[in-house]
């Protein structure tokens, strides 16, 4: 882990896949399988597409995504001398949600109530 090289005065908003707000939300309704992250792993705060034969969820697909990855803080630090990790490992479970509000990182500028497209 890197040694502390800033202090914040504010604390920051959330993090990508953080819940924004108290308004409702709904999950991916799963097939016969729980929804578990693919061999490649899924990046939390990003869209996913799930596959409900298999019960794997990618972070690339094809179509229109199914739904948006919350962070639930089920992210494992698996590589090496790392000290963050935004990447849920293949095989675990995958918090999958079809609506609600959460925080995302965009590569444009978004303002609030913009919609979002994954492209």
């Amino acid at each position: 882990m890197p040694f502390q090289s800033t202090v914040n005065i504010n604390p920051a908003f959330n993090v990508a896949g953080g819940v924004a707000s108290a308004n409702p939300r709904s999950s991916v309704v799963p097939g016969p399988f729980a929804p578990v992250a693919a061999s490649a792993g899924v990046t939390i705060g990003g869209f996913a597409w799930y596959d409900r034969q298999t019960g794997v969820v990618a972070s690339t697909g094809t179509g229109v995504p199914d739904g948006f990855v919350m962070n639930n803080l089920d992210a494992a630090i698996t590589t090496w001398l790392a000290s963050s990790s935004m990447l849920i490992p293949a095989g675990f479970p995958v918090p999958l949600m079809r609506s609600g509000d959460f925080w995302a990182a965009t590569s444009t500028v978004a303002v609030p109530g913009q919609k979002v497209y994954a492209s």
